[in-house]
């Protein structure tokens, strides 16, 4: 009598599902049923991926994971995911290493998923030696992922460093588009970086599940990371001097840093009559000034009100 063969899951919290291959259970969508029986959770709140891909639920289950009963499929649930970031020491709590660096990854693809990229980088940075889920996500994969995060959030040295790493370098035939944003980024060449954009999303951004669905959002962040690295060097610049540095005309930028100033995420002002982008005063210190200011007068006149205590005769 044959050994049964079951289909192996594996849920975000590195629980082990075991569903008995049965006739009945030729596609993805029949899987999932199988899935519910064994934990409530209805096909719907169900995501099934395979080497970083969602399996679809019309394909055939051989079809979609070849030699299946030797690989683990992950089982991605919302509700598991949420309540593992909710509890501080639920990484710290797994019961080895390699289950604890196999959450970090799913809970920072997760992080990713829900546009929540401090987060995810801070989690997925801390894989990226050690990453052993090639079922779940491809190493590759989970370096996008790092690099992405980075290129929005790290600086032009970090980023150069970042880019450095071995486990980086390895994977960039796959990322290739993205590491040219980063090498954009982090040389200044920015009449190099919004082509080096267009080529990011039409490759990845729009293609990869994990954050298709915020593809303009992650846009967004890289154009203001560019321009407001390229200003940071100036307090006053013209406009044509930031349209010949990034290539891109000047009634454009004119709109585009008008709105991202407008919203705060660039600390300069227009000049339309000189035609030039001016760097905002840091009210901040304007104001601590001032403060200190009346707080030396206010001294000045006590002091001068008690005088007469302290002369000395």
């Amino acid at each position: 009598m044959e050994d049964q063969k079951n289909f192996r899951i594996t849920s975000l919290t590195c629980r082990e599902i075991l569903i008995p291959a049965e006739k009945e259970t030729n596609t993805v969508a029949d899987l999932k049923q199988k899935i519910r029986e064994k934990t409530d959770v209805s096909p719907e709140r169900q995501i099934l991926v395979f080497k970083g891909e969602i399996l679809d639920d019309s394909l055939g289950i051989h079809e979609a994971v070849p030699d299946v009963f030797d690989c683990t499929i992950c089982l991605f649930l919302v509700e598991e995911a949420t309540a593992a970031l909710g509890i501080g020491k639920t990484i710290e709590d797994a019961k080895d290493w390699e289950t604890r660096n196999r959450l970090k990854a799913y809970l920072g693809v997760y992080s990713m998923h829900r546009a929540e990229f401090k987060q995810a980088a801070s989690l997925l940075r801390e894989t990226l030696s050690v990453f052993a889920s090639e079922e779940f996500m491809p190493h590759s994969r989970i370096a996008r992922y790092i690099v992405l995060t980075g290129c929005i959030a790290l600086s032009r040295k970090e980023l150069e460093r970042l880019c450095g790493e071995p486990e980086i370098i390895e994977t960039a035939g796959e990322n290739k588009e993205l590491l040219s944003v980063a090498k954009a980024l982090y040389t200044c060449n920015y009449k190099e970086a919004f082509p080096c954009l267009l080529d990011l999303h039409d490759a990845v951004l729009q293609t990869d599940w994990v954050i298709c669905d915020h593809r303009k959002q992650i846009l967004r962040e890289l154009r203001i990371k560019i321009y407001a690295q390229a200003l940071e060097a100036y307090d006053n610049i013209p406009f044509s001097t930031l349209s010949e540095m990034l290539g891109l005309s000047e009634e454009f930028l004119e709109k585009e840093i008008c709105l991202f100033a407008t919203h705060g995420h660039i600390s300069y002002t227009i000049n339309r009559k000189e035609r030039c982008f001016a760097r905002k005063e840091d009210c901040s210190s304007l104001r601590e000034y001032e403060g200190l200011v009346a707080a030396a007068e206010k001294l000045a006149g006590q002091i001068e009100r008690h005088a007469h205590y302290l002369s000395i005769e």
